[in-house]
């Protein structure tokens, strides 16, 4: 349950017999989600995914099959997730090898809003629920840039390259000064700052589930 998850938070209100079944998911998301981090080169980053689209469509019973994929089938999970919206999970993380920084808070939001969705529509399914497309946006957004503030600290390096350019022209500040922690103060502002927007989207992405 890395922290800042969306799982961190759902996984506090579940009966336990629903908590299986979500750590089969989310073992799932999480393996192939951290396939465009690893320290390996693009190449290789693309060869796991080519492989998990084809594990992803094997016959899911079969004892040979990626742990995570047996977790899911053992739980009586897998029957629930279309292959279609699993495959999501790949074209996501596809999505995120070799990234560049996003000009600003708008195009932040754009790109965490797909990224994030995923996971939330892969939860939905679980109880064939639905969510309407606006509040998807917002709290898929909202989730997503929690993740990368919270997990700052653990993957700074690489999240340094994830902060919006019109927020490090803000504080006069670089990646690259950010990564080598020159300027721990101006980091901390635009952690803040980024929060700030998170707490925006998440209420917008509430708005009008209490009717």
């Amino acid at each position: 349950m890395p922290p800042g998850s969306l799982f961190e938070f759902t996984s506090r209100f579940l009966a336990a017999d629903r908590l299986e079944s979500l750590l089969a998911l989310y073992a799932l998301i999480q393996t192939i989600g951290k396939i465009p981090h690893n320290p390996v080169d693009d190449a290789v980053k693309w060869a796991k995914l080519k492989w998990w689209s084809e594990e992803l469509v094997a016959d899911p019973g079969a004892p040979s099959r990626h742990p995570a994929l047996r977790a899911l089938y053992l739980s009586g999970t897998r029957k629930r997730l279309n292959n279609d919206l699993l495959s999501r999970l790949l074209y996501d993380a596809a999505m995120e090898i070799d990234v560049a920084p996003d000009s600003d808070e708008n195009a932040m939001f754009e790109r965490f809003a797909g990224l994030g969705g995923t996971e939330i529509q892969l939860e939905l399914a679980l109880d064939k629920a639905e969510i309407d497309t606006h509040n998807l946006n917002f709290l898929a957004a909202a989730s997503r840039l929690s993740q990368m503030i919270s997990s700052f600290a653990a993957h700074h390096q690489y999240e340094t390259g994830q902060l919006p350019m019109n927020v490090l022209a803000k504080y006069g500040v670089s990646a690259a000064q950010l990564e080598q922690k020159l300027y721990p103060d101006k980091l901390a502002q635009i952690l803040t700052q980024l929060a700030g927007y998170g707490l925006d989207w998440f209420s917008k992405g509430m708005s009008g589930f209490e009717n």
